[in-house]
């Protein structure tokens, strides 16, 4: 959530969509490194040696910021007046960060149901462990190109065909994954089709005002983590019930659910908010 709001404050306005790509990055990125390495280094060693692994680089992240971060205005981008209130954000700021965020969990939960349950479906047809997770990891470590994505959405006019281009995409290589066939293929496809990702989570970038932006980050993340833990619950109570396949159709529904909330963002925006400087 910090993170977002910061790179918000650096580029609202000015590449936004590019900026956050190269934020979003990592993550994925990591969690791939880290189902590699961390397995191996905790069957090498120990559990805890892994957790302190992982640790570490959380340290070192937190110094690099404390030594780095530089604020883009000292003083002035969450000012404008409102003193040190917790809450700082009109009403039609709040309905507009629910529905830019049910559009990013829907998004993500689809992408986060065929990680979990993708290596689960490939041992039931007969892979053995091993390669079912290399496989379900190209999605993981081709989103890479969200960086890519990012740089697209700030360069076109139609950035909304691209993101529900990449949402249909996305749901389409789902569903041949649950279906089989190559699905090493339709792994690497989704981890494509996801590049379009940056330009949903600047959506509460594009309506929130400098002031309001700590206040409605933290509502859009909040209900986010609120969402993704719903979703992976769902899909263990299909999964009890039909089998690894079922968590993929439900991904398939929650890349779909994504398109009407990105819908009905753009189609309240233009009328409850003017635009505003960065």
């Amino acid at each position: 959530m910090l993170f977002a709001k910061i790179v918000t404050d650096w580029f609202a306005g000015r590449e936004l969509a590019t900026a956050l790509g190269c934020m979003l990055t990592p993550w994925p990125v990591g969690i791939a490194l880290s189902l590699i390495v961390l397995g191996a280094l905790g069957a090498a060693t120990s559990w805890r040696t892994a957790m302190v692994a992982s640790l570490l680089f959380v340290a070192l992240a937190f110094v690099l910021t404390l030594l780095l971060y530089r604020e883009r205005a000292p003083g002035t981008l969450d000012g404008s007046g409102t003193g040190r209130r917790w809450w700082v954000i009109t009403r039609r700021e709040v309905v507009l960060v629910v529905v830019g965020c049910a559009a990013w969990a829907t998004m993500n939960a689809g992408l986060i149901l065929l990680l979990s349950f993708g290596p689960k479906l490939l041992v039931e047809r007969g892979f053995d462990p091993a390669r079912a997770n290399l496989v379900v990891s190209w999605a993981r470590f081709l989103s890479v190109t969200a960086v890519l994505g990012g740089v697209l959405l700030d360069r076109v006019r139609w950035r909304d065909a691209v993101i529900a281009t990449g949402l249909t995409g996305a749901a389409a290589a789902t569903g041949a994954f649950a279906l089989g066939g190559p699905v090493a293929l339709w792994s690497a496809l989704v981890g494509i089709f996801v590049a379009p990702a940056p330009g949903v989570v600047a959506l509460p970038g594009e309506v929130l005002s400098p002031a309001s932006r700590s206040t409605g980050f933290g509502l859009f993340y909040a209900l986010f983590y609120a969402g993704m833990a719903v979703a992976p619950v769902t899909a263990g109570y299909l999964v009890d019930r039909g089998g690894g396949v079922a968590a993929l159709w439900l991904a398939v529904a929650m890349w779909l659910a994504a398109l009407p909330a990105l819908g009905l963002f753009r189609a309240l925006q233009p009328r409850w908010i003017s635009p505003r400087p960065a």
